[in-house]
């Protein structure tokens, strides 16, 4: 199961993330934060080691988080601990999850690649569910490629060589393609910013951010 996998990935995922990713996802984390003001009740989906709901928390925010991973939240709870921050993580999937009141923020990062084509606009919408009428969607992926014939296959080889990893272990499907703004977009959300993320200052666009309003 795709927990296991995680449990086992929990001591390094973002370390590996991070360096995989030439600094594109700690960037695409820390601009995440400028959306992020104290105060506000911020969801965490797919939380992973906490190092960005932690950031948050530092910030003011009033922090939850859900992960299929008791690995995950045991090493993200550790992490608050230490910090002196307090934070409601739970072991928990988010169609089961049912949260006392509604959020201001909820953010999913490299979330919507673990499901397929069918089921990422039911998780949207899932998320939706989760915000205040004119709360705030943040979602970091790899979305889809962009650009010049070069930079496209720059992605395509880019992302088949880290989705063939995920792929057998049965985390992801095989190399989605996924249109952020599309999905937003049909679910009632207003896109208000969108951010690519690249290796270099001119290298192909590897990563994608978007920011949703709900209506």
């Amino acid at each position: 199961m795709a927990e296991r996998t995680y449990d086992r990935m929990a001591p390094i995922y973002e370390r590996l993330t991070d360096l995989y990713s030439f600094g594109c996802v700690p960037r695409a984390k820390r601009e995440q934060l400028t959306h992020i003001r104290p105060g506000m009740r911020v969801l965490y989906v797919g939380l992973g080691p906490g190092s960005a709901a932690l950031a948050a928390a530092q910030i003011g925010a009033d922090v939850a988080g859900i992960d299929l991973s008791a690995r995950m939240i045991d090493i993200a709870s550790k992490r608050f601990a230490v910090a002196g921050q307090q934070a409601d993580l739970r072991c928990d999937d988010l169609f089961a999850f049912q949260p006392d009141k509604p959020y201001d923020a909820v953010v999913a990062n490299f979330l919507l690649d673990c499901f397929d084509d069918q089921r990422r606009p039911s998780v949207v919408d899932r998320l939706r569910g989760f915000l205040v009428a004119g709360g705030t969607l943040l979602i970091t992926d790899t979305g889809r490629p962009r650009g010049s014939r070069v930079a496209k296959a720059w992605w395509y080889g880019y992302q088949g060589v880290a989705y063939s990893t995920t792929w057998v272990q049965g985390i992801t499907p095989w190399l989605p393609i996924m249109d952020l703004g599309a999905y937003l977009n049909d679910a009632g959300f207003t896109v208000e910013d969108n951010t690519l993320f690249r290796p270099w200052r001119r290298g192909p666009a590897l990563f994608e951010s978007i920011v949703g309003i709900k209506a």
